[in-house]
């Protein structure tokens, strides 16, 4: 089931199942609730609702936190999603994206459970020729950067279906 990008501007939403349509990830490792804004080829943003279930929440001073990884996950799978809307390839199962690498990682502060986390990433380079792509990430909560990154995402289709 392929996702129209006709209505990729602001005001442009993508829900839970829109979302697991382009990803293989499942709860509880759909770290993206929902896709707020996409300007395929440019931006794209979202949220992050942290809640006590998920398996990456921890006690840090007494306060119930997500671990710094789950934010660079979610910004990951947010960048994904703006790979698919871009190069305007339809989902099959066959596709598979690997996060390639990660630099200049900044952490403040911490995420608290009850917390919304606004996302975004941006394009800085897409080459076509293999889909590899490096994103500009950045993870606010209440206006206040508690993460940034840039991230890099390479593509592998199979022969075989997932």
């Amino acid at each position: 089931m392929g996702v129209s990008t006709n209505a990729d501007v602001a005001g442009f939403s993508l829900g839970s199942r829109e979302i697991m349509s382009l990803l293989p990830h499942r709860y509880p490792f759909l770290l993206l609730d929902r896709v707020t804004e996409c300007v395929p080829g440019v931006r794209i943003s979202g949220i992050k609702n942290v809640t006590s279930a998920q398996p990456d929440v921890r006690e840090f001073r007494g306060e119930l936190r997500a671990s710094p990884l789950m934010l660079i996950e979610s910004l990951a799978q947010l960048s994904v999603v703006l790979t698919f809307r871009t190069l305007g390839i339809v989902a099959t199962g066959k596709e598979l994206f690997f996060f390639a690498g990660i630099d200049q990682a900044r952490f403040d502060g911490g995420v608290r459970v009850g917390e919304t986390v606004m996302l975004s990433s941006k394009i800085t380079r897409l080459m076509r020729t293999r889909v590899v792509g490096i994103f500009a990430t950045e993870a606010t909560v209440n206006g206040r950067t508690v993460a940034e990154a840039t991230l890099m995402a390479a593509l592998q289709v199979s022969a075989q279906g997932a």
